[in-house]
């Protein structure tokens, strides 16, 4: 094949804009727009498939399956017996006679692979109420089109059931295919409002708050996307079913709320030991309240470890487990989680039920809601005159400065609390939040502007 895919190459990205003084008196605006956005295809999407059959072979080593006994190393690197093989018809590498069969994982881009777009649209409208008070209320919205997906496809519910445990695959020759193509959507629609007021003497003010959802069938197709959800990259239970995966998507944050305040005093003007001393200052602060972010019990561990529900081998992309459980009875879960419960535990694994094996869970993509953030900044700088066109500007500055504790997203993967002989514990870290984000930092600091 000459190409991995054929790219699109009469994408129009129209911009349209609207700006309207409904009375003309220059203090009221209207202002809608729409605009369409492209994504092609990115290098490291792309890349994983320059080293497929028939070029190159990627394989893991496993001495204890005899394969990569003898690996002979130096530079150049010397010719390895064990790795002269051949492919066989299906595309699989023909094994060594008295050796375990290596299967290889290929990374596959779709041929008819199609550019990633999302259409966007805002309407708002701007009212100066008084005297340097300026309201806004607005409505965002994006679609996101042709988002790209990464499944392993190369699996099947029940493979480990009707082959005695052993992953055979749809295709024995092959591990796990990542399968690069289109398919996902999103949508977000969210409601803003704003005031900001500039009162004089230095000091402005601002308060803007967001009220939104989002949803998608697919958040992320890399790991650890976020600092509190160190989790690999998951992919649909049922890769033929991906509007089954339709959910809060893991960036869904409903409501956030942010303030600001900053204050350049101007009252001292003379040129006294006290005016000196009392220009050039500048107090900030900025408050920030938000909801948390959605997540989902799932179990990573094997099938032969008591998850796996499916029994399908995989899940995750790339390598791994991603299953989930059944949902529980109504009135099992609480319908919202305080602080203490994320501490204690929000709930126990043994409230999901196990789906009948074989098959997969019911329980949806990110159901339930993290604990929410509140986070306060201060800033206290000075700065000082060294020439015309050149400043020194000392900063002491507060992060979280009130100490607030932010905690992380739960501990969600089920097989924190699996036991060797399979029920779940109830004494695990499950459920619990057992780290947080950053506590007080105070910093000093300077910088020279010119």
């Amino acid at each position: 094949m000459s190409r991995l895919y054929t790219p699109q190459r009469l994408n129009l990205s129209p911009r349209i804009g609207l700006a309207y003084d409904p009375f003309g008196d220059g203090k009221s605006s209207i202002r809608a727009g729409y605009s369409i956005a492209y994504q092609p295809l990115h290098g490291y999407t792309s890349f994983g498939a320059s080293a497929d059959p028939p070029d190159l072979i990627q394989a893991i080593l496993q001495p204890n399956e005899g394969i990569g006994t003898n690996i002979l190393y130096g530079i150049p690197v010397p010719f390895n017996p064990e790795f002269q093989t051949t492919l066989n018809a299906q595309g699989g590498v023909v094994s060594t006679p008295g050796k375990s069969s290596i299967r290889i994982a290929p990374w596959v881009v779709d041929p008819s692979y199609k550019t990633q777009s999302s259409e966007s649209w805002f309407f708002n409208v701007q009212r100066e109420v008084a005297r340097k008070w300026i309201v806004e209320l607005g409505y965002v919205g994006t679609n996101g089109i042709n988002l790209e997906r990464r499944d392993d496809i190369n699996r099947f519910d029940g493979d480990l059931i009707v082959n005695d445990g052993k992953l055979e695959r749809i295709n024995h020759n092959f591990g796990p295919m990542t399968f690069v193509e289109n398919g996902v959507t999103s949508s977000y629609n969210a409601m803003t409002a704003e005031v900001r007021h500039q009162i004089g003497g230095g000091l402005t003010l601002q308060a803007n708050y967001r009220w939104s959802k989002w949803l998608d069938t697919s958040s992320d197709t890399s790991a650890n996307f976020f600092t509190d959800n160190p989790e690999g990259a998951k992919g649909p239970e049922d890769t033929a079913c991906l509007r089954c995966e339709r959910g809060r998507s893991i960036f869904d944050i409903p409501r956030r709320f942010t303030a600001s305040v900053v204050w350049a005093p101007q009252i001292f003007k003379g040129d006294s030991l006290l005016n000196k001393f009392g220009k050039n200052w500048q107090i900030s602060s900025i408050i920030t309240a938000q909801s948390g972010r959605p997540f989902e019990p799932w179990c990573s561990a094997s099938f032969q470890a008591g998850c796996d529900f499916n029994a399908d081998g995989g899940g995750a992309i790339g390598a791994g487990t991603y299953d989930r459980p059944d949902a529980p009875a109504r009135g099992a879960v609480k319908p919202s989680f305080g602080k203490q419960d994320f501490l204690n535990g929000v709930f126990s694994p043994s409230i999901f039920p196990i789906p009948t094996p074989g098959t997969d869970g019911n329980l949806g993509r990110d159901v339930y809601r993290g604990p929410q953030q509140i986070n306060t900044d201060l800033a206290l700088m000075r700065s000082f005159r060294v020439r015309e066109g050149k400043d020194l500007q000392f900063r002491f500055e507060g992060f979280n400065a009130l100490n607030n504790v932010n905690l992380y997203l739960p501990n969600d993967d089920m097989a924190l609390a699996l036991k060797p002989n399979k029920p779940f514990s109830t004494t695990s870290s499950f459920g619990k939040s057992t780290q947080a984000f950053d506590p007080r930092i105070l910093q000093l600091s300077a910088r020279f502007v010119f």
